[in-house]
């Protein structure tokens, strides 16, 4: 029960962001056309099981490598790692959503990196928020379950 009211606000986050995310990027490709429900659908299930781990692990190493060069919590440290964060997010999703719209046809390049043009405000601000809220949120909750969990 413990695990469950750890990880289910963790699970609806992750859900929002890429549900959002993914909404985004389908309506820009798509606009909201006969097909819209059924490839923003498609691309959150792939973004979900995709992106959500790739999004974690770059997460620990864009952390891990910013805090080669900053040493001490800062707040160009937080702005950083929020930005890098944003901007992965953006790669990995853009990259997706027009797999799937799209394919791999001869414009795919260009497809992709104008979604990528289009998305990355949106990235880079939600790439904040994780940084400066949502991250340590989960770190402060993670600690309280451990504490938790040696206490009983």
């Amino acid at each position: 029960m413990q695990k469950i009211k750890l990880f289910s606000p963790i699970l609806l986050i992750l859900l929002t962001i890429v549900g959002a995310i993914t909404f985004f990027f389908t309506w820009v490709n798509l606009g909201f056309a006969p097909q819209f429900l059924e490839e923003w659908f498609t691309s959150l299930i792939i973004g979900l099981f995709i992106f959500s781990p790739l999004g974690m692990l770059s997460t620990l190493v864009i952390t891990k490598l910013v805090s080669l060069f900053f040493r001490r919590d800062s707040l160009s440290k937080k702005i950083l790692i929020g930005a890098l964060i944003g901007c992965t997010m953006e790669f990995f999703i853009s990259f997706i959503v027009v797999t799937i719209n799209f394919g791999f046809t001869s414009s795919f390049i260009n497809q992709w990196f104008n979604a990528f043009l289009k998305s990355v405000p949106i990235g880079i601000c939600l790439g904040l928020l994780i940084s400066f809220l949502i991250k340590p949120w989960i770190l402060n909750r993670i600690q309280k379950f451990k504490t938790a969990e040696q206490i009983s």
